[in-house]
């Protein structure tokens, strides 16, 4: 599953956005807005919610991702190397805590010996989903199977999963782009449903548009 993840990018990126007066830990500001332009989209943030990270360096470099409560040390060190985290925020301050918080993660990776695998997104994330057990390493229910969607001009794929832990359960939504040789990656992150659909109301206000595209 770890090779599915795997992304290296061949040509310079950066992302620019109204974020470079907000640091870690701060909350967002009304009508702050994030733009990347490799990927070419912008998300409108929602105010109050908090910054957790922002990488706007050249993705070709290694970033670092921690991958929390990873129980595979060797995958954990794969994430940490090859995945770049583009935007994180969160509904509350105090932590990262999936089982208490609400989060939007978006992620970037590069796939280079997937780069002609999967014809569409939705293909990608049928490979994704049969490799779930390995990620999650728990019990884990699909809520909806992958279907595909569309931001802008561009196409995504989106399937939701309940992750069950003891004594708890986390709501996942997770989408799934694909681009010239990586994958653009977004994560939500709940402690209920509702407060799963309140982080896509805020995802789908995402505007996208393939290069060159008025």
């Amino acid at each position: 599953m770890a090779s599915l993840l795997l992304c290296a990018f061949t040509q310079s990126a950066s992302g620019q956005g109204a974020l470079d007066d907000i640091q870690p830990g701060e909350p967002i500001k009304p009508n702050e807005r994030y733009t990347h332009s490799l990927f070419h989209f912008t998300l409108p943030l929602p105010a109050g919610w908090y910054l957790v990270s922002k990488d706007t360096e050249d993705l070709r470099l290694k970033r670092s991702y921690e991958k929390e409560n990873n129980p595979d040390a060797a995958l954990g060190e794969y994430l940490r190397t090859e995945i770049r985290c583009l935007l994180h925020i969160q509904k509350h301050p105090d932590g990262t805590d999936p089982l208490k918080d609400t989060s939007i993660l978006m992620l970037a990776s590069l796939m280079v010996d997937k780069k002609d695998t999967y014809g569409s997104p939705k293909e990608f994330q049928m490979g994704y989903v049969g490799g779930l057990g390995e990620i999650f390493k728990t019990e884990f229910e699909i809520l909806k199977a992958p279907e595909e969607v569309k931001f802008g001009d561009k196409d995504f794929s989106q399937f939701s999963v309940r992750v069950l832990l003891p004594g708890a359960k986390i709501y996942k939504k997770i989408y799934d782009s694909l681009g010239e040789g990586y994958i653009l990656n977004i994560h939500l992150t709940a402690p209920s449903e509702e407060r799963l659909n309140e982080a896509d109301r805020i995802i789908r206000k995402l505007i996208v548009s393939e290069p060159g595209a008025n």
